[in-house]
């Protein structure tokens, strides 16, 4: 068995009927393991991922449905843990942090209450529908709620304008209008009687006062971190896959886990497709593949064909899937067995890359900038000291989210998003913590459930070894001047010294290879479609001028989870419809 995974889908209401023909419709997909009525008002359906052990009647009778974490709790046969996770739920739910690791579960209750808990790293999304009435729905794939509720969902501007900037559900929002995102380690009451209320149980963030302190003791323990994750995500049969670009993240992990703990790889690689960039690129990952024997190894040149068709059929509406992994996943899936897909995203911001300058700038007065010590970057660093010290004296702090949306976005959606950007930059100017910087890079954590709609639909688990519970932990209580000066990722160098090869452990900041993406146009001789009318602006739906390949995408994925939404109103509402006939 791997560790237990499911998505799950639940709804109350006070009418019977209206359960027992949702009942009914989720039984008929057939793609849930087991639909039951969890308590008085709801019904549920639970999908558990391959070779997972379900939660069995004893965890299922006592009110709980787990969606990840269910291994990280369990104490043997002995259940008194499912005792005490359900007086915590109960009673003392901003305690829930008192269990070990990353947990995602909802609680039913005998009183028709529930608790919706999703973990610290919040790999397994929790949305959440409400209607009046009393009625309920929650979630853990959107497009659930398209599909089984009758009622007409349209798309909500703002995140489907922003996201392919920011991958960032502004206030919960997400690409359906009325579906809201729980945020990560929150706890959530329901009750068809009252409006939901939210609370966070974890939050690994310093204290105002409460300075990050380096210590020679984090190199070693970012290392049994990673190689803990890893041991416990992947799978001992070796159907893991990684994905590789031959940079330091990637390697480092190919290193840790075939070479360091011994599990079996094979390989996902994005290349060049002109030269020299692709020569250049396989020379870092050929060699590392022979040397720790990975294998098969896929190598796919990123054309602008193969882009176009991604976006013409990602997975995962009405979420919009852009990670290019998640999107050629099915292709590799058709070829070979895949249960745990493994990538090394978030280890620049985890470890330190130019991305965490502002931390390091906060964090260092103006004598130990002019110490002997090179700093991060060379000489652009003092330009990049002055000018975030001048930022932060006229309370005008920078954040990690652009300053506009693009130029064709409707002017109502663009007022919404400055008000927004406002709003964080006060806060932000208010923000007395440390880290406020690497604060708001966690917070921009759209790309999380991206990555399980991504890939539980079809049976893989993600693994996110620089993104869970354990390693922000640990990243909170690193000093800045640990992770950069001189160059990048002193941390991680340090860390995994002994298991990594050299070249790849200090290979050169990677330079972004052009592509398509900053050459090619995106044009259309016809008007745009009129799902595109609720985020493009009036002038510019009967003549658009030749856009970049970015804008381009955004208002193709806009106007396909226009379409997606509009059928699933159609065959969601048509049965309502035929019974509703029928019964005159």
């Amino acid at each position: 068995m791997l560790r237990p995974m499911a998505n799950l889908f639940a709804v109350a209401d006070p009418d019977p009927g209206f359960l027992d023909r949702i009942e009914e419709r989720l039984a008929a997909t057939g793609e849930f393991g087991l639909v039951w009525r969890p308590a008085p008002g709801w019904v549920a359906a639970q999908a558990a991922l391959p070779e997972s052990e379900p939660d069995g009647n004893a965890v299922r009778s006592r009110g709980f449905a787990f969606v990840e974490g269910r291994d990280r709790l369990e104490r043997g046969r002995d259940l008194a843990w499912v005792d005490r996770v359900a007086d915590l739920a109960d009673h003392t739910p901003h305690r829930l942090a008192e269990l070990p690791g990353d947990f995602g579960f909802v609680r039913f209750r005998p009183d028709g209450s529930a608790l919706g808990v999703r973990s610290c790293g919040g790999l397994a999304p929790l949305y959440l529908h409400r209607r009046g009435g009393g009625r309920l729905a929650l979630g853990t794939l959107l497009n659930y709620f398209p599909r089984f509720i009758p009622a007409r969902f349209r798309p909500d501007a703002l995140i489907n304008a922003s996201w392919e900037l920011s991958q960032k559900f502004i206030d919960g929002r997400t690409f359906v209008e009325g579906v809201i995102i729980l945020p990560r380690a929150s706890h959530t009451e329901l009750s068809p009687r009252e409006v939901p209320r939210t609370g966070i149980y974890w939050d690994p963030r310093p204290d105002v006062g409460d300075e990050p302190k380096p210590s020679p003791e984090h190199p070693r323990e970012l290392r049994n971190i990673l190689i803990e994750t890893l041991s416990r995500d992947l799978d001992p049969q070796g159907r893991n896959l990684l994905c590789l670009s031959g940079g330091t993240d990637s390697s480092s992990l190919a290193a840790l886990a075939a070479g360091t703990i011994g599990r079996s790889l094979s390989a996902w690689s994005l290349i060049p497709a002109t030269e020299p960039e692709r020569s250049y690129e396989l020379s870092y990952i050929d060699p590392l593949l022979s040397r720790f024997d990975i294998a098969p190894a896929h190598k796919l040149e990123f054309t602008e064909e193969i882009h176009r068709e991604w976006i013409a059929g990602a997975p995962g509406l009405p979420f919009q899937v852009v990670n290019t992994a998640l999107c050629d996943l099915p292709r590799i899936r058709a070829q070979q067995e895949v249960r745990v897909l493994l990538c090394g995203t978030f280890a620049d911001e985890v470890c330190g890359q130019r991305v965490r300058m502002p931390d390091w700038i906060r964090h260092t007065s103006l004598r130990s900038l002019l110490a002997d010590r090179p700093p991060p970057f060379g000489h652009q660093t003092y330009k990049a000291w002055v000018r975030q010290r001048l930022e932060d004296a006229v309370s005008l702090p920078s954040i990690p989210f652009p300053d506009e949306l693009f130029a064709w976005t409707r002017s109502e959606i663009e007022a919404e998003y400055r008000d927004w950007l406002a709003r964080q930059r006060g806060a932000r100017a208010r923000d007395r913590r440390p880290l406020r910087w690497f604060a708001d890079l966690v917070a921009a954590d759209g790309w999380v459930p991206m990555n399980w709609e991504g890939t539980t639909p079809i049976g893989v688990r993600r693994s996110l070894p620089f993104f869970n519970r354990e390693v922000l932990e640990f990243a909170f209580r690193c000093h800045p001047a640990e992770l950069l000066g001189p160059g990048p990722k002193r941390l991680l160098r340090e860390a995994l010294r002994d298991d990594v090869p050299a070249k790849y452990l200090f290979r050169p900041i990677k330079q972004g290879w052009r592509t398509h993406v900053q050459t090619a146009r995106w044009s259309s001789d016809a008007p745009l479609s009129e799902a595109a009318a609720a985020i493009v602006r009036p002038g510019r739906l009967s003549h658009t001028p030749a856009l970049s390949f970015n804008d381009g995408m955004v208002l193709a994925y806009a106007i396909r989870i226009r379409e997606y939404l509009d059928r699933a109103a159609a065959q969601v509402e048509r049965p309502e419809v035929d019974k509703a006939r029928a019964a005159v």
